[in-house]
């Protein structure tokens, strides 16, 4: 079992610039800044004891676990300055909210034979109930993302050093926040990689 405190903090910057041909106008630059501040709580647990609290031998090798992020309010504050040949001068300063999402997600493992482990999550934000700078826009969707991976060990009792690298691959699916013009904007994942060991029971991948 885990908690986290989560605290974010950040600048969105927006730049528009304007040149002229004609030299009777003075170019000019805007910029446009949401300075965000806020903060929320992640929990998390894991479960190892399902096949012993069932009483069945073949869920022993299961792990499940869950993942939950509280939603949060984001104090910002909005700045406008307008530069022209040199002059910079403030030409708006608003205050308003920005609320994130809370984030639910679910996963499993499997241990085959202690070689192989099989797993699989789903997380899922949603973010048509957010809101930014007081506005929900029209290009927010809920998001999911779903994947799949393994590792695999070339012995069950490892004697030398390549039998003890692990060996792992996957597959993920996200269905991000954002429709453009419509189209919803997807994402496909496959990965893949080595776990080197380091000592008799460590590994970095």
């Amino acid at each position: 079992v885990g908690l986290k405190f989560n605290y974010g903090y950040g600048t969105i910057r927006q730049i528009a610039k304007v040149d002229f041909d004609d030299n009777t106008f003075t170019d000019n630059e805007t910029h446009t800044s949401f300075f965000h501040a806020g903060s929320n709580f992640t929990f998390g647990a894991t479960y190892e004891g399902i096949g012993t609290l069932l009483g069945t031998s073949s869920l022993k090798p299961l792990t499940i676990g869950m993942i939950l992020t509280t939603p949060s309010r984001l104090s910002v504050k909005k700045e406008r300055l307008l530069t022209t040949t040199g002059i910079a001068d403030t030409t708006l300063v608003e205050r308003n909210t920005t609320d994130l999402p809370f984030t639910f997600g679910a996963g499993v493992s499997y241990t085959f034979g202690q070689r192989y482990v099989v797993a699989a999550d789903f997380s899922l934000q949603r973010w048509e109930e957010s809101n930014f700078f007081g506005t929900k826009p029209a290009e927010i969707r809920n998001s999911t993302r779903m994947g799949i991976g393994f590792e695999a060990l070339p012995a069950r009792d490892p004697k030398s050093y390549l039998e003890r690298v692990a060996y792992r691959g996957g597959f993920a699916y996200n269905a991000s926040y954002l429709q453009l013009y419509g189209q919803p904007i997807n994402e496909w994942f496959v990965s893949g990689g080595l776990g080197l060991p380091l000592g008799l029971q460590s590994r970095i991948y």
